[in-house]
């Protein structure tokens, strides 16, 4: 693996992998500047060229300033919700998958098992391994959530919802917002953070729920 860090964060990529220019966990606001970073870097995204969003701070729930540089500066590091946003949208990006956690440690705990749990999701991983290699595709900002499309090697289509904001956010995912969407047909929704059935979407019936703060909704779609 070739891997090589471009100056500015809209820099095209002529690497296998491209690092993002700043750490996860360099500065204060982590988790959600690297997602803000990565909104624009998807047309940089196929095979054999990936954007890499950096190390992913999943599985530490540390106390000191390191950990609490993950998202907000807070106290703790990332909660769980956090960390279902920071693996899942790695995952859509199609970046290296870096944990930075001791692996010998003893993850037994209720916040250290979730984690260990969420990195072994294999549905997350799928979309991250696809074999089509796209990045995840930012489609609007509303009411603090970014809504993002990635097409799958077998049609199927992946949609991210990811709050960013410190309040719960109410999201509704519409067909006419994804042009990766056939509008005259229904499809069936997994969540893959939940790993269970969620319905239906079609022209006719969207979906909607409320987000807690800073977390994530994602959802392959099936025709």
């Amino acid at each position: 693996m070739i891997t090589a860090t471009a100056g500015g964060a809209k820099s095209a990529a002529a690497y296998l992998v491209k690092k993002n220019d700043g750490d996860e966990n360099a500065n204060g606001v982590g988790v959600h500047n690297t997602i803000v970073l990565m909104r624009h870097l998807w047309p940089y995204v196929g095979i054999n060229r990936y954007n890499d969003a950096d190390m992913i701070c999943v599985g530490i729930r540390g106390s000191g300033q390191s950990s609490s540089d993950c998202v907000y500066n807070q106290a703790g590091g990332l909660t769980s919700t956090e960390a279902e946003t920071s693996f899942a949208m790695w995952c859509m990006w199609s970046s290296p998958i870096l944990l930075g956690f001791d692996m010998t440690k003893d993850m037994s705990s209720a916040d250290l098992a979730h984690d260990l749990a969420l990195v072994k999701n294999e549905e997350l991983i799928a979309i991250n391994q696809d074999a089509l290699g796209q990045g995840a595709e930012y489609i609007k900002s509303a009411n603090g959530i970014d809504y993002y499309q990635k097409d799958l090697a077998n049609g199927d289509v992946a949609i991210a919802v990811v709050n960013l904001s410190d309040n719960s956010a109410t999201y509704t995912i519409s067909m006419t917002d994804y042009d990766a969407l056939d509008p005259s047909t229904s499809y069936s929704v997994r969540d893959l953070i939940g790993q269970k059935d969620a319905g239906t979407l079609s022209a006719s019936s969207s979906l909607t729920g409320s987000l807690a703060a800073h977390g994530t909704f994602v959802v392959r779609l099936k025709k």
